[in-house]
């Protein structure tokens, strides 16, 4: 279906191209989906931020009732890029994998032209392509020793009814589609690193081998989150907040022209303190406006507005996506 045109007035910023995965993520599948929580945890010296971004309210109720259709968007920023250790420490295996990574990212990002460059661009997109978005906000929380507060900021003109209960049925559901992409994608390892060793050309197995631990990843995360929220050991807050309006205006607009014609109202910029429609960058500020606002650790997150806008952009996208399947899947008779 050819997606829908915004109107002038909202006309689509052309957004940078390249796509930028700097997860703190594990490249170990064995971790335990039970884990447990420790008895006493510390005060938190810095809280997780995470926003909340509700989709477009639909102008038809569902046809069918059973399908469910995401409420919102959970994104979390990503993490800073990891930093050599100092001399005479020792560096995980873990660890080394990852800057490494970052740093073929980055010089493919800048550099723009030639094999390697295509190449790295191609599997960042497609790791970036392997998890849904829930898994992948997931996979950015910070394991059960840090994550010792967890505070939502959402859009003040959002209702946010039963947010929190809302939150945990994501969570839940993000759970079982984790164990199942890491069930997949960990019998589909073989077969990758074998079409690698013939071809010579890097790809499937790194993005099976990341979508496999990611996955895992994930799953525990899911698991130790929801156990934590269900038995109040884990302090979680909801607060809105105007900024966050522009954000909601650009899902809206992505909404829009994702669905059928009719599904939901055509976005409109709200204006009056927010100034002017934001884009890209403009967006990126508001993001880390936010976080450093509710009193994210800023040292552990990615601050160049570029990398942030595109990221922002991706996750967004990647959300609206898998919304749209269900709304059309809801919406069919």
């Amino acid at each position: 279906m050819a997606e829908k045109q915004i109107p002038p007035a909202y006309g689509l910023a052309t957004s940078p191209e390249g796509h930028s995965l700097r997860e703190r993520a594990s490249f170990e599948s064995s971790q335990s989906l039970a884990d447990p929580v420790d008895g006493e945890l510390p005060a938190a010296s810095h809280p997780t931020v995470a926003l909340i971004i509700p989709f477009p309210a639909l102008l038809c109720a569902p046809v069918k009732k059973d399908v469910k259709i995401p409420p919102f968007v959970m994104y979390a920023p990503l993490a800073a890029p990891l930093k050599p250790p100092a001399e005479g420490e020792k560096e995980s295996k873990i660890n080394k994998a990852i800057r490494k990574w970052q740093k073929e990212e980055k010089q493919a990002r800048e550099k723009g032209t030639g094999f390697k460059a295509k190449a790295v661009g191609l599997i960042s997109k497609g790791m970036s392509a392997t998890k849904n978005s829930r898994i992948e906000f997931l996979v950015r929380t910070p394991n059960k020793k840090k994550l010792k507060e967890l505070r939502f900021v959402y859009p003040s003109s959002w209702a946010a009814t039963d947010v929190q209960k809302q939150f945990t049925d994501l969570v839940k559901s993000a759970k079982k589609g984790a164990i199942m992409n890491g069930v997949i994608s960990t019998c589909l390892a073989p077969v990758a690193l074998a079409f690698d060793t013939l071809t010579f050309i890097p790809g499937p197995f790194e993005i099976t081998a990341v979508w496999s631990a990611s996955s895992w990843k994930g799953a525990a995360r899911a698991t130790g989150i929801a156990n934590r929220i269900t038995s109040d050991q884990l302090p979680i807050s909801f607060s809105p907040n105007n900024s966050l309006e522009a954000l909601k205006f650009r899902l809206h607009e992505l909404c829009w022209r994702k669905v059928k014609a009719g599904t939901v109202a055509s976005p409109a910029w709200p204006g009056g303190a927010l100034g002017n429609v934001k884009r890209g960058p403009e967006l990126a500020s508001i993001v880390l406006a936010v976080l450093r606002e509710y009193g994210e650790d800023m040292d552990d997150v990615e601050t160049d507005l570029r990398t942030i806008s595109e990221d922002l952009e991706r996750c967004l996208k990647k959300a609206v996506k898998e919304w749209a399947k269900a709304v059309n899947k809801a919406m069919d008779s």
